[in-house]
């Protein structure tokens, strides 16, 4: 696996602050601050490549496939084959559902993985890897980069 462990704890910069270590339960409140606002945001995932999940949260209404490890490590497959392609890996990737969409920001070797319902805002999903940026790029150094 991917996840290397931590014994030191620093601060983040705005928004919060927090002590990186995937059993803080600071850095999966913040998490469930979002799940809880009024955007239709039902799952997020902060993992490596292969779909280990260093912090995950979701609610009763996310589909428990798109928070698995198969679903969670096809984005790296599918941008690594872009890249054979001649084509760049890809930064973001949106998937859309009859009742859910999912949007996958890759911030090597950190991958954020939001699952929201149809009808939620697509450009707010869009501009929350820039929400969570102090605490994707605080958890960048637990992943080992493949």
């Amino acid at each position: 696996m991917g996840i290397r462990r931590s014994n030191t704890s620093s601060e983040l910069t705005s928004p919060a602050r927090f002590l990186v270590d995937r059993n803080q339960p600071d850095a999966k409140k913040y998490l469930e601050n979002i799940l809880n606002g009024d955007h239709g945001v039902e799952g997020i995932a902060i993992h490596d490549k292969d779909g280990c999940c260093i912090v995950k949260v979701s609610t009763p209404a996310c589909p428990e496939s798109a928070m698995g490890v198969k679903y969670l490590s096809a984005f790296s497959v599918l941008s690594d084959q872009a890249a054979k392609m001649n084509m760049e890996k890809n930064k973001k990737i949106f998937h859309m559902y009859s009742k859910h969409q999912v949007v996958q920001f890759r911030l090597d070797p950190v991958i954020l993985t939001v699952v929201a319902a149809a009808s939620a805002n697509t450009g707010y999903l869009s501009s929350l890897d820039v929400t969570l940026e102090p605490l994707l790029q605080r958890l960048q150094p637990l992943v080992r980069p493949h």
